[in-house]
């Protein structure tokens, strides 16, 4: 019977571990109501810098390393750099859905770049030639990230 009650408690522990929140990076600002990611981006001004947090589910990760990763939330989509490549995150995150906290800005990102993101996420070498002009884009440079 003891070691039917101890596999229970270590079942019970490891199945709460698994589900708890993970954290990477920094949050700085106390903790906010997550901004509607097509909302942000909607009413997005060109000479803003604002810390802000948003939340959705993560679409890709890259391979290499988890030096960036995708975002989804409603029809909307986002590629997430981390501040100063001062952290990762791990592939499992895939599907998840995460808090971030941090700056949307726009960007112009060059051939060599899309070609670079490709590449991490494991594209064929065919899309990655594909690539022949420089994108307007949605940047989110995150300080935190945070499962939910």
């Amino acid at each position: 019977m003891h070691r039917i009650k101890s596999a229970l408690i270590l079942c019970l522990s490891l199945s709460s571990h698994a589900f708890s929140a993970e954290s990477f990076g920094t949050f700085k600002a106390p903790a906010a109501s997550p901004q509607d990611l097509s909302s942000i981006m909607a009413s997005y001004q060109n000479d803003r810098d604002v810390l802000t947090t948003i939340q959705g589910t993560v679409g890709q990760v890259c391979e290499e390393k988890g030096c960036w990763m995708t975002l989804d939330d409603k029809g909307a989509s986002v590629r997430v750099v981390f501040k100063g490549y001062s952290f990762f995150v791990p592939a499992k995150l895939k599907g998840l859905r995460v808090v971030a906290e941090g700056v949307l800005r726009r960007k112009t990102q060059s051939v060599a770049e899309q070609q670079h993101y490709l590449k991490d996420a494991g594209a064929s070498a065919t899309d990655v030639q594909a690539v022949k002009k420089p994108l307007n884009i949605f940047e989110f440079e995150a300080s935190g990230v945070r499962t939910l």
